[in-house]
């Protein structure tokens, strides 16, 4: 073990959280939400991190197995882990079977992230609360702009009324659509494939 000193820097941490946030923010950027409450934020960053070990590394241990399926003997499941993404809105259901009465079935949520457990499930915000919960089963349905609204206004009654991303430094990262594109020549490529 090889203890950092105090305020000083360890390469292979500032690295990962490099990584870390630009997952998120690519993430983030598939969504349609210019701001997202304090749920979605925390939610963000651990569906960002979950999805590095779960499909097999191209240069890994193992060409077919994920080093998630090596050390948890857990599969992949496209039910499960990959048929909804993060900030999707969804219906979730109150009950696992399904009833005749004229009670309400389900509750309007945005999609956060697969459940860790066994038995499955998903982990969701509520739109009307903000508060996360989780369900056995969900369906999508289209995103309107009533919902986006919603999303965007509980995350300003938190006082979040921008993304931002910074580096270590503090440097404002800007979005990559306001900045003007550059395209690769082929011997850039190459290089890359050696």
């Amino acid at each position: 073990m090889n203890y950092t000193n105090p305020q000083d820097h360890q390469s292979r941490a500032e690295r990962n959280n490099r990584t870390i946030k630009e997952n998120a923010r690519v993430i983030l950027h598939r969504t349609v939400y210019q701001v997202i409450p304090r749920t979605m934020i925390q939610a963000l960053v651990e569906y960002a991190t979950e999805r590095f070990n779960i499909f097999p590394s191209k240069y890994g241990i193992s060409s077919y197995y994920s080093l998630r399926t090596i050390m948890t003997q857990q599969l992949l499941d496209y039910n499960k882990h990959c048929k909804y993404e993060f900030g999707e809105y969804v219906q979730a259901h109150h009950q696992n079977q399904l009833t005749n009465t004229m009670a309400e079935q389900t509750i309007d949520a945005i999609y956060l992230r697969s459940n860790d457990n066994t038995q499955g499930g998903h982990v969701l915000m509520n739109l009307n609360t903000g508060e996360k919960f989780s369900r056995g089963r969900v369906m999508a349905v289209p995103l309107t702009q009533v919902v986006k609204d919603q999303v965007e206004e509980l995350a300003r009654q938190q006082g979040i009324t921008s993304m931002k991303f910074t580096n270590k430094r503090g440097r404002l990262l800007p979005n990559s659509d306001w900045e003007q594109g550059e395209e690769y020549k082929d011997d850039y490529l190459d290089k890359q494939d050696d």
